[in-house]
């Protein structure tokens, strides 16, 4: 019985770890994320805009990242994959700029603060980091 709370003790805490630590930006190879803003419509989040920084010095060509998103008693309500990356219209982050994207989540329900984790960022020059 002891080994049992002591189990379930140090699962709630890593649980709860887990979820603290994950109401703030977190950034990857100098590439960070500075801003969040959420769009909700009758309880489902409709889309959110996101500004990525390079503070690298190489030029960024693709991002990726998991969104959390919190309702007002800051506990998790879900979670969803984002990905951005330039092409012949959206041009690359050079160092030292900054672009805005707009997602729309599937998966997302209605948030009232969103923060992201980038997972994975690919730089012009073919290296990467994840």
């Amino acid at each position: 019985m002891k080994k049992t709370l002591i189990v379930l003790t140090a699962l709630l805490f890593q649980f709860s770890a887990n979820t603290v630590s994950a109401q703030a930006n977190k950034g990857k190879c100098d590439v960070t994320v500075s801003k969040i803003i959420p769009a909700n419509i009758s309880n489902t989040c409709r889309s959110y805009s996101i500004t990525i920084n390079n503070n690298s010095k190489k030029t960024v060509d693709a991002v990726e990242w998991t969104a959390f998103g919190y309702n007002k008693f800051k506990k998790l309500v879900g979670r969803a994959a984002g990905k951005w990356s330039c092409g012949y219209i959206i041009p690359c982050i050079k160092p030292g700029s900054y672009t805005v994207d707009v997602e729309f989540p599937d998966d997302l329900p209605a948030s009232d603060v969103i923060y992201a984790t980038i997972t994975a960022v690919h730089f012009t020059d073919d290296s990467s980091c994840d």
